[in-house]
């Protein structure tokens, strides 16, 4: 029998899906070797529940709705897999938890007592997550050879190198060297360093490589931008609470 596979949506803007569908023959031939019981993009159909072999979930659990298909798709999935930087980091949406919520609910909606308004938390933070697939949005080509792996029954493997490594294979000039601040150095590549090729400073939408060297980089940033920029910075994509988290076990 193929392997069940999902793709479901959250709260998103689903640019990893349309990512996604940017290599349609490759698309093709990854869904020629399981049955996809699920992608909103390409169908109509209600979502029926059912068991899956592999679970891809985009976007941040920020209603009660979300977090309780979250919860059975956990329950009902052998493996579960973050896509994106909303599902894995809980994304733009998390810059609320840091800017007064309340405050910000009132100023968007008219009616804001309606609006649900949890904190927004990391993905592994409500479920047991298997493997996280990095990006805002993700890289349609690391997609498919994780998926490949995850189907294949082979363990997917993301290299742990900096997206300054893919910058200065580039050719592009180093902004940190200019005095922006460019988390690049302990940001995991995989992107082709996409915003230093637009002169943009990293902002760590993939999240932490293994073995960065977090107080090296950040002695630089502060004397740059000072603490508090640097803290809004790690807030833009959610990274803040995972870069805490590290601070804290490293201390």
């Amino acid at each position: 029998m193929k392997p069940k596979v999902g793709i479901f949506s959250l709260s998103c803007c689903e640019g990893c899906e349309n990512t996604i569908s940017e290599y349609p023959k490759e698309l093709l031939g990854v869904v020629a070797n399981v049955e996809l019981v699920e992608l909103r993009l390409l169908e109509d159909e209600p979502l029926v529940f059912g068991d899956w072999d592999v679970a891809f979930v985009e976007g941040s659990a920020i209603t009660k709705v979300n977090y309780q298909l979250l919860q059975k798709i956990r329950k009902r999935s052998k493996v579960l897999v973050t896509l994106g930087n909303c599902s894995e980091f809980g994304g733009i949406h998390k810059m609320k938890n840091y800017r007064g919520k309340e405050k910000l609910v009132k100023d968007i909606y008219k009616y804001s007592k309606t609006i649900e308004n949890p904190d927004i938390k990391d993905m592994e933070d409500l479920v047991k997550v298997d493997y996280n697939i990095p990006g805002c949005p993700i890289n349609g080509e690391e997609f498919l050879r994780v998926a490949h792996d995850l189907i294949a029954g082979r363990i997917p493997y993301i290299p742990q190198r900096p997206v300054c490594y893919e910058c200065q294979r580039r050719g592009y000039p180093c902004l940190l060297m200019q005095g922006k601040p460019c988390l690049g150095p302990i940001i995991l590549g995989g992107c082709n360093a996409i915003c230093l090729q637009s002169r943009m400073p990293c902002q760590g939408c993939r999240g932490f490589y293994e073995g960065a060297n977090f107080d090296s980089l950040f002695k630089i940033l502060k004397s740059q931008v000072g603490q508090k920029r640097l803290e809004e910075i790690t807030e833009i994509f959610g990274i803040k609470d995972r870069l805490n988290k590290i601070m804290n076990h490293e201390a």
